[in-house]
Order: C-alpha cells, then sequence, then structure tokens
C-alpha cells in the first residue's frame, strides 16, 4: 500500500531506510509530522523485520510484532539484563576482595630467629665455597619470605618512600622488591654475615 502524500528520507529508524525490528528493539519511527505505517513484515526465527513508510498526518498502523515475537525479545532484554548485572556484580565483589585487608600470617619460631639473625660467617667466602648446586629455594623458603615481609611491614622494618608509597594496610600487593631489597634483605644479611645461612658444615 502507499499512502498518500509519502515523502523518502522520512524515516528515523537506525538505518534510515524504512526498515525495523520493532519495539521494544527498534521503533518504525518517522519524522515529526508522519506516521509509520507497515508495507511487509518479515518472519525470521527469533523475531521479525519490518517494512514501513512515513505517511503524512496518518495514524500509525500495525508496526507491532506478533505476540511470539514479543515473548522472545522479552526473554531476550531479560537475559541481556541479568547477564549485565552478574557482571557488575562480580566485578564489585573482585575488587571487594582485592580491597579486604587480611591479618598477617602467624610468624614461627624460626621467623623470629631471622629477624634477629647473628653471625654466620664471611658471606662472600660462603659464595664461593658453597657448590652452586645447593643455591635453591623451596616453596616454604617462599612462604617464609611472605610472612617476614608482612611483619616487616607491620613492625615499621618497611616502610613506604617516595619512589614506593605503598599501603601498608595492604596484604596482597605490598612493597616492591626494590623497597624490601633496600629496608629488609640488604639489612638483615648485613647482620648475618653478608649470608643469611646455616653453617657450610650443615649444608
Amino acid at each position: 500500500m502507499v499512502c498518500p502524500g509519502n515523502v523518502s528520507g522520512t524515516c528515523l529508524d537506525s538505518g534510515s531506510d524504512c526498515v525495523a525490528y520493532g519495539p521494544p528493539l527498534e521503533a518504525c519511527a518517522c519524522q515529526k509530522g508522519f506516521a509509520a505505517e507497515t508495507v511487509a513484515y518479515y518472519d525470521l526465527d527469533i523475531f521479525g523485520v519490518f517494512h514501513f513508510q512515513c505517511c503524512p498526518g496518518a495514524a500509525a498502523a500495525g508496526c507491532d510484532p506478533p505476540a511470539r515475537h514479543q515473548q522472545q525479545v522479552q526473554v531476550m532484554l531479560t537475559v541481556g539484563v541479568v547477564f549485565v548485572c552478574v557482571g557488575v556484580i562480580g566485578a564489585l565483589l573482585c575488587s571487594l576482595a582485592l580491597r579486604i585487608q587480611r591479618r598477617p600470617l602467624s610468624m614461627k619460631p624460626e621467623d623470629e630467629q631471622l629477624l634477629a639473625p647473628r653471625p654466620q660467617g664471611d658471606g662472600s667466602a660462603m659464595h664461593q665455597e658453597v657448590p652452586m648446586h645447593k643455591w635453591c629455594v623451596c616453596l616454604e623458603d617462599l612462604r617464609q619470605f611472605r610472612r617476614l615481609i608482612m611483619h616487616g611491614v607491620a613492625r615499621g622494618i618497611i616502610r613506604p618512600t617516595l619512589r614506593d608509597q605503598f599501603d601498608i594496610s595492604d596484604l596482597v600487593i605490598g612493597p616492591s622488591v626494590y623497597t624490601v631489597n633496600d629496608q629488609f634483605i640488604r639489612p638483615m644479611t648485613d647482620l648475618a654475615g653478608k649470608m643469611l645461612t646455616q653453617p657450610i658444615e650443615e649444608l
């Protein structure tokens, strides 16, 4: 059907081609003073497509998808909203988890001994004498190192600097390796003769 006085270029759909999915996805819209009138409707698997024209002064006629397609569109919109909400909640929970202040790990007796090291000999000489295959770090060493750094920060041994303004309450990221080396590793190894290790005869 061709309405009297139909003017091309008056469609306001996304492509300005008088083709739309229909409400609520895409309305059959026209410029002010014109109303949409359906020319054809093509039924697709999930929704349909309207081909319409804009008639001056006419009332909108038939730009409504079938009930089945309306239900499908509502389901898709609902699922979309649910996914967005789940994504937002997940992002908030991840952000919250990163900000939660966890309690420092409990110190063990051997940890306290390392915080007050005794001279263990000439570190440079031991570095030359201990075979390379005994230069190793195990998982428990890394766990102990983490405990020591946590308590070093808590006790003020490791402090923020102009170069590393870390948050002392942050037990997830903490100080940089440069800060840890300058304020913890080097002073402790100096106190132990520049080498934190067991005597050679115990290796």
